[in-house]
C-alpha cells in the first residue's frame, strides 16, 4: 500500500513538471568511503595515508594533543623532550612507505648514526654503553 502510494506521489511529481515545463534532474547518489584510524603514531599515519590516497575520507582520533604516538614532541616553559622510541629500525620500512607517494625519507629528515646508540642505566655508576658496531660489543 506503500509502495503505491509513493509511486503515485512519483507520477504526479513527474507530470506536474512536464505540464509546467520545469527540467527534471536525475540525482546521482554516490558513496564516499570513509575509515576512522585510533591513534597517530607510524603505523596510524601510514595507514592514513595509505587509505587517503585510495580514495577514503579519512578521520585519525588522537588522545595526546599532537601527532605522532611514541614518536611526539613534548614542550614545556622553552624546552623541548623527545617522546620517541630509542630506536630507527628497519628504515627501509620507511623508506619504502615515502616511495609509495613519490617520495623520500631524506625528502623529510636526515639519519644521524649515533656511538655510542645508546646506554642502559642500571644505577648509578653502573651504566653500559651500546656501541654503533656491533663488531665492538
Amino acid at each position: 500500500m506503500i509502495r503505491k502510494d509513493k509511486q503515485a506521489i512519483f507520477r504526479h511529481i513527474i507530470s506536474s513538471a512536464r505540464v509546467k515545463k520545469k527540467a527534471i534532474t536525475t540525482v546521482k547518489y554516490t558513496t564516499v568511503k570513509t575509515a576512522g584510524i585510533i591513534g597517530s603514531g607510524f603505523s596510524s599515519l601510514a595507514a592514513a595515508c595509505t587509505l587517503a590516497k585510495e580514495g577514503f575520507q579519512v578521520s585519525v582520533f588522537e588522545k595526546n594533543d599532537g601527532l605522532g604516538g611514541r614518536a611526539r614532541k613534548f614542550e614545556e616553559q622553552g624546552f623541548m623532550f623527545d617522546m620517541g622510541p630509542s630506536w630507527y629500525w628497519m628504515p627501509e620500512v620507511f623508506e619504502n612507505f615515502f616511495n609509495q607517494f613519490g617520495k623520500k625519507a631524506s625528502d623529510y629528515y636526515d639519519l644521524v648514526r649515533l656511538d655510542p646508540s645508546y646506554n642502559v642505566v642500571f644505577g648509578k655508576d653502573d651504566i653500559v654503553s651500546m656501541p654503533a658496531n656491533y663488531q665492538e660489543l
